[in-house]
């Protein structure tokens, strides 16, 4: 005679295409409320900046955006910069 085990894994094995259904059911439900809900963020922030761009301008938003980078930028071409070989050749003289 069967086992008591084995009978519970045909039961699991007859379920289990129902159950995947469900559960894929479930995951297509949850990703398409996620998308929903980060796409509504995206463009929240979108209309946000778009509406801050109308009121200053765009170069002036562009500037301020850009001005940290720039700056950033203008710091690695510093002269007054020690890059990391010499700093290294430092360290090994």
């Amino acid at each position: 005679m069967f086992e008591m085990s084995s009978v519970l894994a045909l039961s699991a094995m007859n379920n289990l295409p129902q159950k995947s259904r469900l559960l894929s059911g479930s995951a297509r439900r949850a990703a398409k409320k996620t998308g929903q809900a980060v796409a509504g963020v995206l463009l929240e922030d979108y209309r946000q900046t778009l509406r801050k761009i109308r009121e200053i301008g765009y170069t002036r938003y562009a500037i301020r955006q850009f001005r940290p980078y720039l700056y950033a930028a203008a710091l690695q071409f510093s002269p007054k910069r020690r890059s990391l070989t010499e700093r290294l050749f430092r360290r090994a003289s």
